[in-house]
């Protein structure tokens, strides 16, 4: 394997991304950085999402049997050969250069275990744009921390395979959402760290319904619960309750109008309300079942 050069494995873990599943496999093959591979793994997409997975020249093209987000993710990373894993979902659209500039980063920084970039909004309307400036204005504030994060998502997010490896990989509970969480938690007890590049970007298509956006939270919270009950300390509910949400939602709306300069800023506040009680609900839902 050449040291300088390392192969990286883009791997996608979709289902039903129709919207933007095109732009973001041609996101993948654009990218100048070389050798790559794609894989991807698709969840029993319904929409088209598997025939135009099929006009790719992926290396591999696996199926999650039904089993899971967490599920498909360790197939990939059973699969995939590159010494660097770069994790894309089926709404992520990446700049040609994204690849390059995370590898840099990884190898500059070599007690990082994964390293994300910025995201911006890529489409859709007030919904998707202000989860999106929301993302945007989390990730600008978590870059000026360096190197030094105790955890890290896995969308658009480069990891060491080694790393995913030793850390036992992903946990099959978590068939929908937080298989990042604690993946990573993980990986932090083993002296990783986590970053995120302010100088590699990456667009994303977020939630363009509220159906769909408390559909998101709430599992988010229900895989909240799970990484609670092995790591205590790392989440704390009381900070998705509804008056600190809304606490968080105007300090976040302040932050947005000063980056984007955006009116959709006002409606941030709201906005948390509604997804954090979301996050809460699923929450107590896995409380109450699983505690």
């Amino acid at each position: 394997m050449d040291a300088e050069n390392p192969l990286v494995t883009i791997a996608l873990a979709v289902k039903n991304n129709a919207r933007t599943i095109r732009d973001a496999l041609r996101s993948c093959f654009e990218q100048t950085y070389e050798p790559k591979e794609v894989i991807a793994a698709d969840g029993l997409s319904t929409d088209g999402t598997l025939e135009e997975l099929k006009r790719w020249p992926l290396r591999l093209l696996l199926s999650d049997e039904g089993r899971g987000l967490a599920y498909a993710r360790q197939l990939l990373l059973e699969h995939a050969r590159g010494e660097y894993i770069l994790w894309v979902d089926g709404d992520h659209v990446l700049p040609p250069d994204f690849l390059e500039k995370q590898v840099a980063y990884l190898k500059k920084h070599p007690n990082v275990g994964a390293v994300e970039g910025i995201t911006y909004p890529y489409d859709g309307g007030l919904v998707a744009f202000v989860e999106g400036i929301t993302w945007t204005v989390s990730a600008f504030r978590r870059a000026r921390l360096g190197p030094t994060l105790p955890s890290a998502g896995t969308a658009a997010t480069l990891y060491r395979r080694k790393a995913a490896v030793e850390a036992g990989g992903f946990d099959f509970l978590f068939k929908i959402a937080a298989e990042d969480a604690m993946i990573t938690r993980a990986m932090r007890e083993r002296g990783w760290y986590f970053a995120v590049n302010p100088d590699a970007w990456v667009y994303h298509a977020a939630r363009s319904s509220w159906k769909g956006l408390w559909k998101e939270y709430f599992w988010w919270g229900y895989g909240a619960f799970l990484v609670r009950k092995k790591y205590p300390s790392t989440v704390r509910p009381w900070r998705f309750y509804p008056p600190m949400a809304l606490a968080s939602g105007i300090v976040n709306a302040l932050r947005a109008a000063k980056y984007t300069g955006s009116a959709a800023s006002l409606a941030i506040p709201i906005h948390y309300l509604y997804k954090r009680t979301a996050w809460t609900y699923g929450y107590l839902k896995a409380k109450g079942s699983l505690g």
